[in-house]
């Protein structure tokens, strides 16, 4: 009985919300700019309002944007709901993830509020809106859809036995401050998809965070990530992320008892790290937010190949919605017998039971293929023929505002957002050469030579090197083959 009074009372606030008045709302469109064909845009719309109280109540509205073509045709723009934000302005910021219609001409557009079925035009511009070809772009990606990633400190508090940064000179130390995060945000966040606080060393460690995670709850509409060793998240920076909205954290795990987890993670405690967790989940139960997600992840090796299963069990009862699944990648000679290239049957065994149970637990999983036990090994490494996305969807900055395509990038930096700012690097010369010779098929040396576009068969061991190998040991790496361990059927 309960249950049906409570769907008669849901069924009625819906009526009287849908014959309710829309918001009497005014909206600034967007400034025209060239945009490219069939890429999604992050393009801004302002709405406004004579009191603060009208703009604060969103509940269920949306901004659509349709694109009019000169024969008069609609097509679909996209669509973004209205977040809560701070309820004594009398405007708010909608940002739209808007595909460009496929069809290069001039359009206007149509900037409208939406709830449920209803629907307001606010604004519409003259077709001011060029969509060219991406041939035809020169490089340009105006208020363009990109991840921005960076390190909130370059320091770590642990030596896991196959950093990089324990074979490799790193950054000195340094971290992100709240007001150079600050003037990111003005500059870059409409324009953001994703912002990751790490990396490659531990963003709990910076002294300002939470600071910066209050000043990034301020930009619901921005996916915030990080990946973290966990092993100092204190209950006031856990319940800032609860309470702030922090998108996701993910934890690195390699293990899923005491002995297995520390022998990896040196200077860890496996109890310490659990406490912490357990903690993170009853905030959010308290708070009743689903943020931050948590995600797990776990470099596979020998060592902890045949924890997977308990691993599962253990990533359920603490909560974690997703498990990225990878193996060790060998970055010194010193840990090639780690390498599960060695131990095929064994890996399949654990990593298939590993996806049963993930799948048995409504768990998401990202995992490597399994090894293939009837054939030899494969063809070596080939680049990748299709057009890499970094160019156009992201930029990692280092610790002085040098900014970078990609992780694997090893020609010059593009620019300093720090010195010139967001836009003039991101359209910059530098940039725009890089998306060119994409676009031409003319790669520099540095994009053809890409550790990350080399397509590997996991049944080939030069897949389980790492990209930093010859640097760290001053000699090419070993070549290693197997006949098939099974006979084909």
């Amino acid at each position: 009985m309960n249950t049906l009074l409570e769907r008669g009372i849901r069924k009625a606030k819906r009526v009287v919300k849908y014959f309710t008045p829309m918001p009497d709302y005014a909206c600034t469109p967007p400034m025209p700019k060239t945009l490219v064909a069939g890429f999604i845009h992050r393009i801004p719309c302002d709405l406004h309002s004579a009191t603060a109280a009208d703009i604060a109540e969103r509940d269920e509205l949306a901004v659509r944007l349709r694109w009019i073509g000169k024969d008069g045709l609609l097509f679909y723009g996209g669509q973004a709901p209205i977040l809560r934000g701070d309820r004594s302005q009398t405007s708010t910021r909608v940002i739209v993830a808007a595909r460009a219609p496929d069809r290069p001409e001039d359009y206007a557009l149509s900037v409208s509020l939406v709830r449920g079925r209803r629907e307001k035009i606010l604004a519409q511009s003259g077709a001011e809106w060029s969509i060219l070809p991406l041939k035809e772009s020169n490089g340009f990606y105006h208020y363009g859809e990109y991840m921005i990633g960076l390190d909130a400190s370059t320091r770590c508090n642990l030596e896991c036995i196959f950093c990089l940064r324990e074979f490799m000179e790193h950054l000195p130390p340094a971290e992100v401050t709240r007001e150079e995060m600050e003037q990111l945000a003005q500059q870059a966040f409409d324009g953001c998809s994703g912002l990751s606080l790490s990396l490659g060393a531990e963003p709990l460690l910076n002294t300002q965070l939470e600071k910066i995670v209050d000043l990034l709850g301020r930009y619901p509409y921005l996916f915030t990530t990080m990946t973290s060793n966990g092993t100092t998240l204190g209950e006031k920076l856990a319940r800032l992320l609860v309470t702030r909205g922090y998108k996701e954290i993910s934890v690195s795990i390699d293990g899923a008892t005491k002995e297995t987890y520390e022998s990896i993670r040196k200077g860890a405690r496996f109890e310490q790290l659990i406490r912490n967790l357990k903690r993170l989940q009853a905030i959010k139960r308290e708070v009743g937010s689903p943020y931050p997600r948590l995600k797990f992840h776990f470099a596979m090796m020998r060592r902890n190949i045949h924890e997977l299963p308990a691993f599962v069990e253990m990533a359920r009862e603490l909560g974690a919605e997703e498990i990225r699944f990878q193996y060790f990648m060998i970055p010194h000679e010193s840990l090639t017998d780690e390498c599960l290239w060695f131990d095929p049957e064994t890996t399949n065994r654990f990593l298939s039971e590993a996806r049963r149970k993930c799948e048995e637990y409504g768990i998401r999983i990202d995992a490597p293929p399994l090894f293939d036990l009837t054939r030899q090994a494969g063809s070596q490494k080939q680049l990748r023929t299709q057009q890499c996305r970094w160019p156009w969807k992201g930029m990692l900055l280092g610790p002085q505002g040098e900014a970078y395509p990609c992780c694997q990038w090893k020609g010059p930096i593009l620019g300093n957002v720090k010195e010139q700012g967001f836009e003039t690097v991101w359209n910059g010369e530098a940039y725009r050469q890089l998306r060119r010779d994409w676009i031409s098929g003319e790669l520099n040396e540095h994009c053809r030579n890409c550790s990350a576009l080399m397509e590997g068969d996991v049944n080939d061991f030069s897949s389980f090197i790492a990209a930093e190998y010859e640097l760290i040991n001053q000699k090419k790496p070993p070549v290693h083959t197997r006949p098939a361990l099974q006979e084909e059927t």
